[in-house]
């Protein structure tokens, strides 16, 4: 089992952490699976990266010279989605099934409520239940190892050597 707590994660984008700019978690439009708001990040390199994914893409290549190195405070709750039952936890959280692809559409806003940190290795769970994984979760546009920061005091940036 992983330790997520010993870990650092990785934010690309900016090399300024402002807590004033960070938004709540919030809900998107019908069939988007994904909210907006809280604070992302990823592993900082390796299988499933952000990085690894904008590289192999070739998408937002200038975006990988500015990071916020974070880490998740023991105490914190965290949501982990690493296997297919770990959905389980989250039933509840269903608002609706996608109209054309049936897979669950949750209420983020809520699970945000219950949980700091939410964490979806989705190269976990696709090694699970292979190329289905995104008609199985939902969560398609995650796209990589994903951390979502719900609750800011549950997270200590790291000082950057530069």
């Amino acid at each position: 089992m992983t330790n997520y707590f010993n870990k650092t994660f990785r934010s690309y984008g900016t090399n300024f952490f402002d807590p004033k700019r960070f938004k709540p978690v919030k809900n998107r439009s019908v069939g988007f699976n994904k909210p907006t708001g809280g604070f992302w990040g990823s592993w900082i390199s390796g299988s499933g990266s952000w990085k690894e994914f904008c590289i192999n893409n070739q998408y937002e290549i200038k975006s990988l010279r500015k990071f916020v190195d974070f880490r998740i405070k023991p105490n914190s709750k965290v949501l982990i989605l690493k296997r297919v039952k770990d959905f389980g936890k989250i039933k509840k959280f269903i608002l609706r099934k996608d109209r054309d692809y049936l897979f669950p559409i949750y209420d983020w806003e809520k699970i945000a409520r219950c949980y700091d940190v939410i964490i979806f290795d989705y190269p976990a769970v696709q090694r699970e239940i292979g190329y289905n994984t995104d008609k199985f979760t939902g969560l398609d546009v995650w796209d990589v190892f994903s951390v979502l920061i719900c609750n800011l005091s549950s997270i200590t940036i790291v000082p950057q050597k530069r």
